[in-house]
């Protein structure tokens, strides 16, 4: 992705715009932790046989650029 950098210790991806995605207003003031982070769930491991079925799942965030206001 060329939006968005991995963080590795906080495992999500942080947007490397600092435009608001709502008010589309520009703030270089912005910190991280003003983003949104929503999380996004892959299929990591499944298990179908006859009377049992799993599925488990890999979440990983991804952020979204929001100003504080």
């Amino acid at each position: 992705m060329d939006t968005h950098t991995f963080h590795q210790s906080r495992k999500r991806f942080e947007p490397l715009e600092k435009k608001c995605s709502f008010c589309k207003t520009g703030s270089n003031k912005s910190k991280m932790e003003d983003n949104c982070f929503y999380s996004v769930y892959n299929v990591g491991d499944r298990l179908n046989l006859i009377v049992f079925r799993n599925v488990k799942f890999k979440e990983i965030k991804i952020g979204i650029p929001r100003c504080e206001s």
